[in-house]
C-alpha cells in the first residue's frame, strides 16, 4: 500500500484496514510547495472507534431505524460496521446500485426489492462508499424518528 500512497497527485481515502486491532482509514494528500511542486505527500491514519459509535447509536431511530456506511469490498458493497437488522449482499447491492443510477440519489424512497423499509441514500464525497439510513415503514408511519 505504501507506493500507492506515496504516488497520490490528489487526496485520496483508502479502504479500511485493520491496524492494531482497530479498523483503520488511511488518508493520503500531496504537499505541495509554493511553485504547485509536490514535495511529499501527508499521511492521517483516522481510527474509526467513535464514527462506529456514532453509527451504532440508535436513540431516537425507534425499533428499526438505523445507519450504515456501506464500502466497496472486491466489488460488492459491504456495511463497515454490523448492522442493527440483518440485510443480503444482494438486497444491500442492488440498493445502493439503484438510487446511484437513479435520478432521486438525493432523496428517500422505498426500494422494490425491499417494500416493507424506506431508505434514504447519500453518497460519501472522493470515495465510493455509501451512507445509508434504513426504517421500517409500518414503524415510520407509527412514530417517525426524532434523530
Amino acid at each position: 500500500m505504501i507506493p500507492e500512497v506515496i504516488k497520490v497527485d490528489k487526496s485520496v481515502i483508502f479502504q479500511p484496514f485493520f491496524f492494531e486491532g482497530e479498523i483503520t482509514i488511511l488518508i493520503a494528500t500531496p504537499i505541495l510547495n509554493r511553485q504547485k511542486v509536490k514535495v511529499g505527500t501527508d499521511l492521517v491514519l483516522f481510527n474509526t472507534k467513535n464514527l462506529r459509535s456514532i453509527i451504532e447509536d440508535h436513540s431516537g431511530m425507534g425499533q428499526t431505524g438505523e445507519v450504515m456506511l456501506v464500502i466497496q469490498e472486491d466489488g460488492q458493497p459491504r456495511p463497515l460496521f454490523p448492522p442493527r437488522r440483518k440485510i443480503s449482499t444482494q438486497l444491500l447491492s442492488r440498493i445502493v446500485t439503484d438510487f446511484k443510477n437513479a435520478d432521486y440519489l438525493e432523496s428517500d424512497s422505498i426500494h422494490p426489492a425491499s417494500p416493507s423499509d424506506v431508505f434514504t441514500v447519500r453518497k460519501v464525497k472522493f470515495t465510493d462508499w455509501t451512507i445509508l439510513f434504513r426504517i421500517d415503514i409500518d414503524e415510520l408511519n407509527e412514530t417517525p424518528p426524532s434523530r
